[in-house]
């Protein structure tokens, strides 16, 4: 007797650079139903992919986790991404699914893509969210950029990350900017360190959809090599991403590390490398981030994002010097 298969309600967790997605996915797997798979598809920008190291490190049961590096899900990794989605499904026999793009990723084409599977009833579209840190509204960069933008209209929800390092003037650019992108109607919530209860993912919103139009999303030019990305972030500033993955057991000074990081420019640094004794994960966003020393493990990558021109060799050779066993 033949069982017909059940769509797997999908979430899409969208949000900027930086903007604490994977932090928000953490707390969520900590609140599953215990009896439930989950799945979790992630992407990252760069060749270097972390996003899942990082959700494997936290040690979630019944959590399968896969990720696509390389481009975005909508574009260079397009295949990729439809090959991991539809084997992760087959293989994890999931009850939820997670799927959390880059940040760079066209939100409009990624949403497409996933109807087109819920077309062919694999899945079903659920609460999609999205993450939007108030203080980057300052920064024209963000403000003005399409995608940044279009991740908010795509949202059922919009979740206020970092919270608590918002000032009131972070506030009320906040409300400012969804009163000028006409997001008003959306419910709106505010999360400190990506802390957001169950029920605002699964509880689907009630209130009447509003109808949305877009101007045509202009394609990003991407270049992709063995370990590096580059891309336009806007028209007048180019994004230079680079990436490595160190050998498992070599061991990094941690505070060689975080000097070496504070010193340079960069709009984004995402890294789980291996100190003595532990693994030190680094989120680094504009200049400003968080370590958290987690559980020893096989990962020793390291992705970095700025909008000036990195030199490999150099780049390289600085952090092969923080490492402990060179002089």
């Amino acid at each position: 007797m033949q069982h017909q298969l059940t769509a797997v309600p999908c979430h899409l967790i969208t949000g900027f650079l930086g903007s604490g997605k994977t932090t928000l996915i953490q707390h969520l797997l900590k609140q599953k139903p215990e009896q439930q798979t989950w799945a979790v598809l992630s992407n990252e920008f760069g060749e270097i992919g972390l996003d899942a190291s990082i959700l494997k490190a936290q040690n979630t049961s019944n959590v399968a986790i896969k990720e696509v590096p390389g481009g975005c899900l909508c574009c260079a990794a397009g295949v990729p991404f439809q090959v991991a989605l539809i084997a992760l499904l087959k293989q994890a026999k999931p009850q939820r699914l997670l799927i959390e793009p880059t940040g760079l990723g066209h939100p409009l084409q990624i949403k497409k893509r996933l109807q087109e599977l819920a077309n062919l009833g694999s899945i079903t579209i659920a609460n999609s969210l999205a993450l939007i840190d108030a203080r980057l509204l300052a920064d024209q960069r963000y403000r003005e950029h399409e995608n940044f933008a279009a991740q908010l209209h795509i949202a059922d929800k919009i979740i206020a990350s970092k919270t608590d390092l918002y000032q009131d003037s972070d506030r009320q650019a906040l409300a400012q900017y969804l009163e000028q992108l006409k997001l008003n109607h959306k419910p709106l919530l505010f999360s400190q360190h990506g802390g957001l209860a169950l029920d605002e993912l699964i509880t689907p919103v009630t209130q009447p959809s509003h109808s949305i139009s877009f101007s045509p999303i202009s394609k990003q030019q991407l270049t992709i090599g063995l370990e590096t990305t580059t891309a336009h972030l806007d028209p007048n500033a180019n994004i230079c991403t680079l990436g490595w993955s160190f050998p498992a057991n070599q061991r990094f000074n941690q505070q060689a590390l975080v000097d070496l990081i504070n010193s340079l420019e960069l709009l984004r640094c995402k890294a789980l490398l291996q100190v003595e004794h532990h693994s030190l994960l680094i989120n680094h966003v504009n200049g400003a981030g968080t370590l958290q020393l987690l559980a020893p493990s096989e990962t020793n990558r390291i992705e970095i994002i700025s909008t000036q021109a990195l030199d490999k060799h150099s780049l390289q050779q600085q952090l092969t010097a923080c490492s402990i066993n060179t002089r």
